[in-house]
């Protein structure tokens, strides 16, 4: 596979499959959540919990054979499922290479006087090898005036494992009309904390290219495909634009 700025229609692992081993430097995996709904974009419906689990684990033994040594995986799931997928993940790369799960907190609209309303994704990290490429990032103090004092760095905090990113507002102008569209930011960060500029990053589920548009504006090379012509059609579109 050609791996500079591509964008292809194919199935997940057959996607991975095209690539060299050791060659890409993070692989980053926003599969279907289970949700058993038919998003018209793509379908989320499966026979069992053990279905799906077996499938995001043969996409994550693939991911594991086409990463370098310094590379990094990120898979992007909700806490429905993320307990079995996180022992599947440990079975395919060996839990001593889990790294972090990361909560992405995000404000949406919605609740519930049933429960605690529902408001974080989970990604978890993982790579090849100990030898992996991180980047530290820094976020604003929310502690007011704190430029200048004694153990407050002039740059922000250290980024933790708790991310608070805004979901895409139904008026924003990054919104593409795609179902289970993620924001820029979130990949982003992503991109940054786990790659450098001239790396390769690979989304093999990419929806409407998000993936691929924060990349692009990074200076990473990308490949990213979906399975859905629809996806596959608006990612093209949207990278042409960028």
């Amino acid at each position: 596979m050609t791996t500079l700025g591509t964008i292809q229609s194919l199935d997940a692992a057959d996607a991975l499959s095209r690539f060299d081993v050791a060659s890409v430097d993070l692989i980053y995996v926003d599969p279907p959540f289970l949700t058993n709904r038919d998003f018209g974009a793509f379908s989320d419906k499966w026979d069992s919990m053990d279905a799906y689990v077996e499938f995001l684990r043969q996409v994550s033994t693939l991911a594991r054979t086409s990463m370098r040594d310094t590379g990094n995986f990120v898979i992007h799931v909700d806490p429905r499922t993320s307990h079995y997928v996180k022992v599947m993940l440990d079975s395919v790369f060996g839990p001593h290479h889990f790294r972090n799960e990361v909560i992405w907190n995000y404000a949406s609209g919605g609740a519930s006087k049933r429960h605690l309303s529902k408001k974080h994704d989970t990604l978890l990290w993982y790579t090849r090898t100990d030898q992996y490429k991180f980047n530290v990032l820094r976020e604003p103090y929310k502690t007011p005036k704190v430029d200048g004092r004694a153990g407050f760095h002039p740059e922000g905090r250290m980024l933790t494992d708790v991310w608070e990113i805004s979901f895409i507002s139904t008026t924003s102008k990054e919104r593409t009309g795609y179902p289970t569209q993620k924001p820029l930011k979130l990949l982003d960060r992503v991109i940054q904390v786990w790659t450098d500029p001239g790396d390769l990053v690979v989304d093999p589920f990419c929806g409407s290219g998000t993936t691929a548009a924060a990349a692009a504006a990074l200076g990473r090379r990308y490949a990213i495909s979906d399975i859905g012509d629809e996806s596959v059609a608006m990612a093209r579109e949207r990278l042409s634009d960028a």
